[in-house]
């Protein structure tokens, strides 16, 4: 699970440097995997405790919720004329990185609950 975390923050520190450099779509890109990583985080805290086939499950779900954007990754990534400004971008990288601290913070609780830590 800290793994997860852990990546998904160093993803963040370089979408921040993508943002400084005008590179928008990485920015946006990385900013939306370390938001994807941090649900990843959660879901391995159910290994073990459900079948796989339950996991799976709410893997997909999760995959619904975040196919939009993925949508709007793979336009960029083909260059579909998708178009990010730098206010957009730099407000879905503030959102992520609340998120990611959020499932965090939230993560880090839980566990200590359950004297996991």
């Amino acid at each position: 699970m800290r793994d997860f975390i852990k990546e998904a923050e160093k993803l963040l520190i370089a979408a921040r440097h993508d943002l400084n450099m005008g590179d928008y779509y990485s920015c946006f890109s990385k900013s939306y995997h370390a938001m994807v990583l941090s649900i990843k985080a959660s879901l391995s805290l159910f290994e073990g405790r459900f079948s796989k086939m339950e996991i799976e499950v709410l893997n997909r779900d999760v995959e619904k919720k975040f196919k939009d954007i993925h949508d709007q990754i793979l336009l960029m990534d083909n260059g579909a004329g998708f178009i990010l400004n730098e206010e957009e971008v730099k407000e879905f990288l503030e959102e992520a990185g609340d998120f990611v601290q959020k499932s965090k913070n939230d993560l880090e609780e839980w566990l200590q609950t359950k004297g996991e830590k």
